[in-house]
């Protein structure tokens, strides 16, 4: 997971460093790997899965302790995530539940995040 933060220009210019690494692993040699941003947060292909599917900050009401949280889905695993940063750092990583073949999680008009799957489920995401 990347990060731009707004004071440093919201990402512009930015080199993610695709495709000479895969997070901080190098992927491909041939491919230069000056000024790569280096990702966040990372996980490795397995158990927790295998690929990201969306994110979005949440900033609803129902949830007021997961305010400013980033939530992010993965597509093998189902498995979504919740990061919080802290002065541009990561401070907390938080499970929050599954969606079988999870393809994305995006900002419902009321600022609640929803979970949608390739099989047409559209899950809210609530306090548990």
């Amino acid at each position: 997971i990347d990060v731009a933060w707004a004071d440093e220009g919201g990402g512009r210019g930015f080199n993610w460093g695709w495709s000479a690494f895969e997070g901080t692993a190098r992927f491909n040699e041939d491919q230069s790997a000056d000024g790569a941003t280096p990702p966040i947060y990372e996980y490795q292909h397995g158990d927790a899965g295998c690929s990201v599917s969306g994110g979005a900050v949440y900033r609803g009401a129902s949830i007021p302790a997961l305010t400013g949280w980033y939530v992010f889905g993965d597509y093998c695993s189902g498995i979504i995530t919740g990061l919080r940063t802290a002065e541009q750092a990561l401070d907390s990583v938080l499970v929050l539940g599954a969606l079988p073949a999870l393809a994305t999680v995006r900002s419902a008009p009321d600022g609640e995040l929803v979970a949608v799957s390739i099989d047409g489920t559209v899950a809210r995401i609530v306090a548990g």
